[in-house]
């Protein structure tokens, strides 16, 4: 959803940039320290100049978007609907369902 995000609408973010099926081991899904690592790469490096279009509009520091992603959806995805149905997920398991979509999506490139 994170990349569907990024590579859509107004970001247009190139594919170099998009979240790859490694940037988090499985075992350290959920983790606050791999949270941090993906916020911080998305606001440092994949959204410098862009973050309005991505996250929240009360996100302003990335000290901001690191405390409120354990209580709201900072990076607008549950507000998404264009090809899939509304969801009420808790920002943990929105993660761990990112990183599953990506390793299936990384998984089908390779057959």
């Amino acid at each position: 959803m994170i990349n569907r995000k990024l590579s859509g609408g107004v970001l247009k973010v190139d594919e170099d940039k998009l979240v790859g099926p490694f940037f988090i081991k499985p075992e350290k899904i959920g983790k606050k320290r791999s949270i941090d690592k993906l916020l911080l790469y998305l606001w440092d490096d994949v959204l410098r100049h862009s973050r309005d279009s991505f996250f929240n509009s009360d996100i302003n520091n990335f000290a901001d978007l690191s405390e409120k992603f354990e209580v709201e959806d900072v990076l607008d995805l549950i507000q998404r609907n264009e090809d899939i149905n509304y969801m009420t997920v808790d920002n943990m398991a929105e993660l761990n369902e990112i990183t599953e979509e990506l390793e299936g999506e990384y998984t089908e490139s390779e057959e």
